[in-house]
């Protein structure tokens, strides 16, 4: 999991690059020797931490760390769908307080090709170390690679460690989680759509009610990235 490997298909002579899946970071010897064997994003979406990433992010992985406003807890994986790319896991740490609220919603319609869109996550933290990062983009697709419905394309660049992610539209809305994007098209990413998110989550037990009231309608990027960050999480995953 920790490898970026580049993949080509070969088709009718021509070389034709396949997303890179996963696109966790690449993890140095020196970490390897600490059982970490990969890192990824994840976002928060109930108050006593229930937390969506990549189930590439996570598999093989026995210990998961979540750091997020500069603490770190532990974390429990509670379930995965390799299908669709999805887990979920929840911190499950004495030391965790539970968040007032939710300030987002997570969408259950599909966006149109041009909304604009941004990303929240950790790339690369060995180069560019573990303060959170934002890319912004429209929806170049309403499907990802090779036409696949439950993926769409985004123009948002895309890196090691942004796998597992949050994609917001400009309202602050959930819509999507990203999981791939093809080497050295920088301009080319993929986002599972959040309806997929949300079949996942009817069959996830014990998880409270989703927020149905956002706070974030109408406030600039800037504002809604500086409440929005406080909910993105980086995940160490350890064997």
């Amino acid at each position: 999991m920790g490898s970026i490997i580049n993949i080509i298909l070969s088709k009718v002579g021509m070389s034709i690059p396949r997303p890179t899946r996963p696109i966790t970071t690449k993890i140095a010897s020196n970490l390897e020797a600490n059982n970490i064997i990969g890192t990824g994003s994840g976002i928060v979406i109930s108050n006593n931490g229930y937390i969506i990433t990549n189930n590439h992010v996570v598999e093989n992985g026995k210990i998961f760390d979540i750091r997020i406003n500069d603490k770190t807890y532990k974390a429990d994986l509670i379930k995965t769908d390799k299908t669709n790319d999805f887990a979920i896991l929840k911190i499950n740490d004495k030391a965790f307080v539970n968040f007032t609220k939710i300030p987002f919603v997570i969408k259950n319609s599909t966006l149109s090709i041009g909304t604009k869109v941004f990303t929240l996550g950790f790339p690369q933290t060995e180069i560019q170390g573990k303060g959170i990062k934002l890319t912004d983009g429209i929806i170049s697709s309403k499907t990802g690679y090779q036409d696949d419905p439950v993926c769409y394309q985004i123009s948002c660049p895309i890196q090691p460690g942004n796998s597992g992610g949050p994609l917001f539209d400009m309202n602050g809305s959930l819509v999507g989680i990203v999981n791939a994007g093809i080497p050295g098209a920088n301009s080319v990413g993929y986002s599972i759509k959040s309806t997929y998110l949300l079949n996942f989550l009817d069959i996830i037990e014990g998880l409270p009610e989703l927020s149905k009231v956002t706070t974030l309608t109408g406030k600039t990027l800037s504002e809604q990235s500086e409440i929005l960050t406080k909910y993105c999480v980086l995940i160490t995953v350890k064997n």
